[in-house]
């Protein structure tokens, strides 16, 4: 099936008058007329191939324009049609935050759909995914065309329901772990695995076990988080392990590290995250016990134990919760808790907290994120954060960038970073900031790395009696509602720095003439597109605004990835640990290799990825994927 991808220049504001020229035509016509001119469009696609922004493209953007404004009333903007138009020929577009994505998102969706069912629209959490489903569903009702959700739970019908609809909301990773549960599928069915027909066992007393028929087109929300951000951590199916252990080896494991001396019986590097042993450490440590048994080396066992000890932090890794272990997503904050870590170093980090030790499981599938979405016929996207990732999209994912303007003028003011040789300065100056803008009303919004940082903050500020609200990733709508009144005059949200990503912050008129959002950064990220992502909480649809990062010498970035910078911070502090230097270039610069690091990890977990040539091109062919 021919899929629309046209390289040959990138949409103008031109192509947007030939859409709005498109739709004088369309609003003469009735709610079924429409649906007849959507008929008339999937037809066409049968034709000889057609150049960018060809009638068809024009056109069927027109049509679902038209249909936003009959079924929900909105007028979108010209920066949105033109979005449309860079996404739904296969491109990224660069749209600031606040300009409305969420509506942008739906357009290149409904135009592939045209082409084909089997559109996947892939967003960053499952609330998110829930909340623009529900937003678009009637502008595609109107027009005939199927619209599905991925439900949270496993249901396999409710999801086999979703798959079938011309287009599917859904997670990135679940779209990601279906696939590999129906790869899994077809490798337990009685054919040919992996490829083989399907059909010739299925009847109506046996349904087909697999969930996704199509894998065409995928739109991504904030596709810089989903292919590059979440990339480092690959897709896991895992599930109970084939071999039985007793709980007693971790408990031994965690108390023999407890009494090992370190430089002496094991060295950890802070930096690389790695753990070494000793040459004799494990052969002194060795269980003696036959009732101590080994599903995996013990030197594995002692590094997991001293990985969970001195690596692996609560409130800032994981949680502890309703006596679990639940992880925190590094890129998001989010908390998942039906993650875990692999290879006995989920049950290493139960055992340091005294936990009910469960039983580890064994890899049943695994893919590299880029490797998955390199699978479909065509991929798109929107984002407000691209500068930086355009070499590593190209290159991965053959995929251009294009900036949209904004639909108005920014007004928002970015300050110097403020530097600080201790967490107890920095939090000194934000409450001195937060107290300057809470007196003429201000909001503010302070982004903070991590669960305990928030907590530092919300101590800090109770002490001095501000009223606010905590947000750290442990809830989705409840934090939308919350961020969503961010914008109200006097409020203040201590929130994890990407929780809410996807949540308009509407201003009030009290809040505009406050001077709108003051956003507070608590250190910086490892890559400068994450501190971006938290500045454009700012001043959005014109609004003013304003944005300042405070850094801290204590910064697990900078001790960890230059320890000469957190002691020259220091150097030049006073008393009162507060920098009297403006080490900004130092710390763009850090983060800069940070993220040629990054890229240089991803690109070897692409390559060391374990599927062999003739797996995936069993995985990618046609017939794996649509028979």
């Amino acid at each position: 099936m021919a899929w629309l991808r046209f390289r040959n220049r990138t949409p103008t504001m031109a192509d947007v008058q030939r859409v709005k020229q498109a739709r004088k035509r369309l609003r003469l016509l009735s709610d079924k007329e429409l649906r007849l001119v959507r008929q008339e469009l999937s037809n066409q696609i049968q034709r000889p191939k057609m150049d960018h922004a060809s009638p068809f493209v024009i056109e069927a953007v027109a049509l679902i324009t038209e249909s936003f404004q009959r079924s929900l009333g909105i007028e979108l903007y010209d920066v949105q049609i033109l979005a449309a138009l860079i996404t739904s020929t296969g491109r990224i577009a660069e749209m600031q935050t606040g300009e409305g994505k969420t509506f942008v998102t739906a357009i290149p969706a409904f135009v592939h759909a045209l082409v084909d069912h089997g559109v996947h629209v892939a967003t960053t959490n499952a609330y998110l995914a829930a909340r623009d489903y529900s937003e678009v569903k009637p502008v595609f009702d109107l027009l005939g065309t199927s619209i599905g959700l991925l439900p949270e739970e496993l249901d396999q019908q409710a999801t086999r329901n979703a798959y079938q609809c011309d287009v599917t909301y859904g997670t990135g990773y679940q779209f990601g772990f279906d696939f590999l549960r129906d790869q899994l599928a077809r490798q337990s069915s009685p054919t040919d695995a992996l490829g083989g027909t399907l059909r010739s066992n299925m009847t109506e007393d046996q349904p087909s076990p697999l969930r996704q028929h199509a894998w065409n087109f995928a739109v991504i929300d904030e596709i810089d988080s989903v292919l590059i951000d979440e990339a480092l951590t690959p897709l896991v199916l895992s599930g109970p392990g084939n071999v039985s252990e007793n709980p007693s080896t971790y408990l031994l494991a965690q108390s023999t590290v407890q009494s090992l001396v370190p430089k002496q019986d094991y060295t950890v590097d802070i930096r690389m995250s790695q753990i070494q042993l000793n040459s004799n450490t494990v052969e002194k440590t060795a269980p003696q016990s036959p009732q101590i048994t080994l599903i995996r080396p013990w030197r594995q066992y002692l590094q997991n134990a001293l990985r969970a000890m001195h690596l692996l932090k609560r409130d800032e890794h994981y949680i502890v919760r309703n006596a679990e272990i639940a992880l925190v997503d590094q890129c998001t904050g989010r908390i998942f808790s039906d993650r875990k870590w692999r290879d006995g170093l989920h049950q290493a980090v139960q055992a340091k907290e005294g936990l009910a030790i469960s039983p580890s499981e064994s890899s049943l599938a695994q893919m590299t994120r880029q490797r998955y979405f390199q699978g479909y016929q065509g991929i798109c996207g929107l984002t407000g954060t691209t500068t930086g990732g355009e070499l590593e999209f190209r290159n991965v994912y053959q995929l251009e960038c294009a900036s949209v303007p904004t639909n108005k003028p920014s007004q928002r003011k970015v300050l110097p970073r403020k530097f600080f040789a201790h967490d107890a300065a920095r939090i000194d100056a934000i409450l001195e900031d937060v107290c300057a803008s809470h007196v003429t009303g201000q909001p503010v919004l302070i982004g903070t790395q991590t669960i305990q940082q928030t907590l530092d903050v919300s101590a800090a500020l109770k002490y001095k009696g501000y009223r606010h609200a905590v947000l750290n990733g442990l809830q989705d709508e409840a934090e939308a509602d919350i961020i969503s009144k961010a914008g109200q005059s006097g409020s203040i949200v201590v929130a994890t720095n990407m929780a809410g990503r996807g949540t308009d912050i509407k201003l009030s008129q009290k809040g505009i003439e406050a001077y709108g959002l003051h956003v507070i950064g608590v250190g910086a990220n490892p890559a400068r597109r994450i501190d971006r992502q938290l500045i454009g909480r700012a001043g959005r649809q014109g609004a003013p605004g304003v944005a300042q990062f405070f850094i801290c010498a204590q910064d697990q970035l900078i001790v960890k990835q230059d320890p000469r910078l957190a002691q020259a911070i220091c150097d030049h502090s006073d008393a009162q640990g507060r920098c009297q230097k403006d080490f900004s270039k130092q710390l763009e610069e850090l983060q800069v290799r940070v993220e040629e690091q990054q890229v240089q990890q991803r690109q070897q977990m692409l390559q060391r990825d374990n599927w062999s040539d003739s797996m995936r091109k069993a995985l990618f062919s046609r017939s794996a994927r649509f028979e």
